[in-house]
């Protein structure tokens, strides 16, 4: 019996090791996030449009382009310093940060528009409170 209370022990150790280091990652993240202004200006937008979806829009586009151009950087880094490419790094470099925006944008738009449509199909199919899908008093 005292084995098994020693190994829930650990196990109830690791879990909230994992939940503290993913805390510390989320509250590191919302720092930079907010450092960077990308958290205030979405805010400013969805204010100024009077519309949550238009700030979640411009959140989302701003993240996929900031980890986009990083991404992109680090890719074309890579790829100069495993090749036997004689041209400069710098072009590389720009040349994946060039298409890590492109490609982070484009795929901050599907997340916006995945998310729309998730939430749409749940306010349609799901009742919650009262709410939802088959209450005629719904408008």
């Amino acid at each position: 019996m005292a084995a098994f209370g020693l190994l829930f022990l650990i196990a109830c150790l690791i879990v909230i090791g994992i939940g503290v280091v993913v805390g510390i990652v989320a509250v590191a993240a919302l720092t930079v996030l907010i450092a960077l202004g990308i958290i205030s200006s979405s805010a400013a937008v969805g204010i100024a449009k009077k519309s949550p979806s238009a700030g979640f829009l411009t959140l989302a586009l701003q993240v996929g382009a900031a980890l986009g151009l990083l991404a992109g950087s680090a890719v074309g880094l890579i790829a100069t310093l495993v090749s036997d490419s004689s041209g400069p790094i710098a072009i590389a470099v720009g040349g994946g940060a060039a298409g890590g925006v492109v490609a982070g944008t484009a795929i901050g738009w599907l997340v916006h528009f995945s998310a729309c449509a998730a939430c749409r199909w749940l306010r349609d199919n799901v009742e919650i409170g009262g709410l939802g899908a088959g209450n005629p008093t719904r408008s």
